[in-house]
């Protein structure tokens, strides 16, 4: 039984890493930035789902649920290469797919 339930663990593991989409720019300090900070706590979103204004609510929501849960907030360079990021990949960026 413990076997069972062990490849049912490891297969859905595999499954939801197979789903996981690849960053735009994954390569770009925005990038980076998006998956060492805000990827260490929780899956990341695809930043085309969100509008620019939307991800602008979301970054300044999460500024607070940091600071609840002890964690070291963003620099304001931080936040602005973050948002920046985000921006750039919205769903209503420009050339955004």
């Amino acid at each position: 039984m413990r076997r069972v339930r062990r490849l049912v663990v490891l297969g859905s593991v595999a499954v939801m890493a197979g789903c996981a989409r690849a960053l735009p720019d994954a390569d770009s300090p925005g990038a980076r930035l998006y998956q060492g900070r805000c990827g260490t706590c929780h899956p990341l979103h695809e930043p085309r789902s969100l509008t620019a204004a939307m991800w602008e609510i979301q970054v300044q929501k999460m500024r607070e649920t940091m600071r609840r849960g002890g964690a070291p907030p963003l620099s304001e360079d931080e936040e602005a290469l973050l948002l920046s990021y985000l921006r750039a990949h919205a769903t209503d960026a420009r050339g955004a797919s």
